[in-house]
């Protein structure tokens, strides 16, 4: 699971949750493939409708995953990808 922030008009910043893995990936290249969006960026009136928020993503994620065990033949491209979520912002 990942989300898309954007610093500032030029500046993005990619953040990846890796489901079931504590390990320290700081520093090291990965693959990372786009396969589903779960929803557009959301702003939340404070911590605990984040937490929320998140905990029902990881279960979106989660549940889409395991009905798509054989990953899709197409993927979504990065910069594609990136575009059309600035625009949905």
């Amino acid at each position: 699971m990942w989300n898309v922030g954007f610093i500032n008009p030029t500046y993005t910043l990619l953040e990846a949750h890796l489901f079931d893995f504590a390990d320290n990936l700081y520093g090291q290249r990965l693959r990372i493939d786009f396969l589903h969006k779960l929803r557009d960026e959301a702003k939340f009136p404070g911590l605990p409708e984040l937490q929320a928020q998140i905990a029902a993503d990881i279960a979106h994620a989660r549940d889409w995953l395991a009905q798509h065990q054989r990953w899709p033949r197409h993927r979504l491209p990065l910069s594609g990808y990136l575009k059309s979520y600035r625009s949905d912002s």
